[in-house]
């Protein structure tokens, strides 16, 4: 929610209520970085509430008060095996909002087929737990993150 001030006060309206990441990928997939969303004060208790609840809170600083949102959407976080483990020892919701663990080798060839690899173990996973397919793009995202880990 974005806000006017005019002498001293604050104004807003519907007009001024704007989507945010959970609202944009709503419906489909959202990808995070653990590292960056745990740098960001209560993100990850936000993140948490969301989905469990199923729904995407809409706080705001004044008395305009928007509907929660249905919720309906896989988060994919992607992290060190570091960051899995601390967080699955040590925050007991954790397991309960992230059921997969997907851990890639240390080691790849950058090459079609292993490329060609990658997307058919995405659309395998999908199939697997009948979720909705990645897009080019998402997939596309996936293969450059994984080579930047290696």
């Amino acid at each position: 929610v974005e806000y006017d001030y005019n002498s001293g006060n604050i104004k807003t309206d519907f007009t001024k209520v704007f989507s945010g990441s959970l609202q944009k990928a709503n419906g489909g997939y959202l990808v995070l970085y653990a590292q960056q969303l745990l740098s960001y004060p209560l993100s990850w208790e936000l993140l948490k509430r969301a989905i469990q609840s199923q729904k995407i809170p809409m706080e705001t600083k004044v008395s305009i008060e928007p509907e929660e949102i249905p919720l309906n959407l896989k988060i994919i976080l992607i992290g060190s095996n570091y960051i899995y483990d601390v967080l699955y020892r040590y925050d007991s919701e954790f397991s309960k909002c992230f059921k997969m663990f997907v851990d890639f080798d240390n080691e790849m060839d950058k090459s079609e087929v292993t490329e060609y690899g990658i997307a058919k173990f995405i659309a395998f996973q999908c199939e697997k737990n009948k979720l909705n397919h990645f897009t080019y793009e998402a997939v596309e995202d996936v293969i450059k993150h994984s080579t930047r880990l290696v």
